[in-house]
């Protein structure tokens, strides 16, 4: 009986133990994965060339927004498309170049765009590509069904 509870409870602990080995995995990654963008995105500006976090990244950073009210400071990465965005915003590659005003920036509404919950219907943002703009966006935030919609992805 008191082999069976040990065992159990040995069985509880190494469970909980790989799942929060598991969260800290990830939360590592992800810190460092913003260290490499942020890397690259100094590269990006010093040689003007597309540069990638890492040899296997298929996005690279095109821009850096800053929302100072919320201290907010994020990098934009090209393309809106899952692997781009589960590292920050992305620029819709269907759309104008960043900056113009036919440029489209996506991303997740409950993390890197969760400070936008607490903003008014217009934000104004500085958006950095080679140089600062400004960019007054006047807040739409789109479900993912009415954006298929609207733009026949």
């Amino acid at each position: 009986m008191v082999r069976s509870k040990l065992l159990v409870s040995f069985l509880l602990i190494t469970t909980v133990a790989i799942g929060f080995g598991n969260v800290a995995w990830i939360t590592l990654k992800a810190e460092l994965a913003q260290l490499l963008i942020e890397q690259a995105w100094a590269k990006t500006l010093q040689t003007g060339a597309q540069v990638k976090p890492w040899q296997w990244a298929d996005t690279w950073p095109v821009g850096r927004m800053v929302h100072p009210n919320s201290n907010t400071d994020l990098f934009i990465l090209e393309g809106a498309q899952g692997n781009a965005l589960a590292f920050g915003p992305g620029r819709h590659v269907n759309t104008g170049e960043l900056g113009s005003e036919s440029s489209v920036i996506g991303g997740h509404k409950d993390t890197h765009f969760a400070f936008l919950a607490e903003a008014n219907v217009v934000v104004i943002l500085s958006v950095n590509i080679s140089f600062p703009v400004y960019i007054v966006v006047f807040l739409n935030i789109l479900s993912h069904f009415l954006y298929k919609f609207l733009f026949k992805l």
